[in-house]
């Protein structure tokens, strides 16, 4: 499965971006070379998504990774993913992407619904979204004993220039498991492209209260130097933040894809621009040691709500 290095995060679909601009999104992605949609089970997006992959020619394009939030039995998660793929009219998930942690659930019922969904054409490939990495660790192991079942292809977590450090456990159990990193959040919910800097822009999710515990870490008295420092070096090479701060994502070991929620056409074009944006070593190395020093942050479980 080859996926584009920026993936569609859908989260505004119905939220500030119509049907129209969804369609332009997903256009523009696969014009891009890219191929890979974020899609939450329950939601607007849901239906926007049965209109924006309605052409066959798109639908064989695009990757559409399905994501449902746990539930503690077997029975719910198959069928939270069976109607989110008719609301969808999608036919299957590429990837199927379990959201959270149920806290009275046995794993073991993640598992076997994993093992159901793949070996009954429902997905293809298995995803989780843990809030915490022992819980992606739990199921991987689970999956990778059993030879007959999918091994766990995806670990969603938040990772950014502010996440970095509290993302690294994450991704050490996706290296122990051979499971890729789609990077939720990449963009710090907006704060890493520079736009909070001297202002809230009232539009802006810093502005509503939907994210305010999120958007109010990342806007920390912390992080403003790691801002500052990023939007030099995007001075220096002549691109924008957000560009090199997507570019730092891309090029992190282990990232299969970051997915980044874009409200407008216009937004979702200069995160695309991102995939030319190439970082000289010297500026990679500053931004990782900025990134090694913002570990004021911590996962919550949500890390696939609002990817950007």
């Amino acid at each position: 499965m080859h996926l584009g290095v920026v993936g569609l995060g859908t989260a505004t679909w119905g939220r500030g971006t119509d049907r129209e601009e969804a369609a332009d999104q997903v256009g523009l992605l696969l014009d891009a070379g890219g191929n890979l949609i974020d899609i939450a089970a329950g939601g607007p997006a849901s239906d926007f998504a049965r209109q924006s992959l309605a052409d066959p020619g798109v639908r064989r394009e695009a990757i559409v990774n399905v994501r449902v939030s746990a539930d503690n039995a077997q029975r719910g998660l198959i069928s939270a993913l069976d109607e989110a793929i008719e609301a969808m009219g999608i036919g299957h998930a590429d990837i199927w992407t379990v959201e959270g942690w149920a806290p009275h659930s046995p794993w073991q019922e993640i598992v076997t619904s994993f093992a159901v969904a793949v070996s009954t054409g429902r997905t293809r490939y298995a995803g989780i979204c843990p809030g915490a990495p022992w819980q992606a660790a739990l199921v991987g192991a689970a999956l990778d004993s059993q030879p007959d079942r999918s091994t766990l292809a995806v670990i969603t977590t938040a990772l950014n220039l502010l996440d970095h450090a509290a993302a690294r456990p994450m991704r050490d159990v996706a290296a122990a498991l051979g499971a890729g990193i789609f990077a939720a959040w990449p963009l710090a919910g907006g704060v890493l492209t520079g736009k909070y800097r001297h202002a809230t822009p009232p539009d802006s999710r810093g502005a509503g209260e939907r994210y305010a515990a999120r958007m109010h870490a990342y806007r920390s008295a912390s992080s403003w130097p790691i801002v500052d420092g990023l939007c030099a070096a995007a001075e220096g090479l002549g691109a924008s933040p957000g560009a090199i701060a997507l570019a730092w994502v891309r090029d992190q070991p282990g990232v299969t894809s970051s997915l980044v929620g874009a409200r407008t056409p216009h937004q979702w074009r200069a995160a695309l621009a991102s995939t030319e944006v190439t970082l000289p070593p010297e500026i990679r190395l500053a931004l990782d040691e900025v990134a090694d020093g913002a570990s004021h942050l911590s996962h919550d479980g949500t890390t696939g709500a609002v990817p950007a």
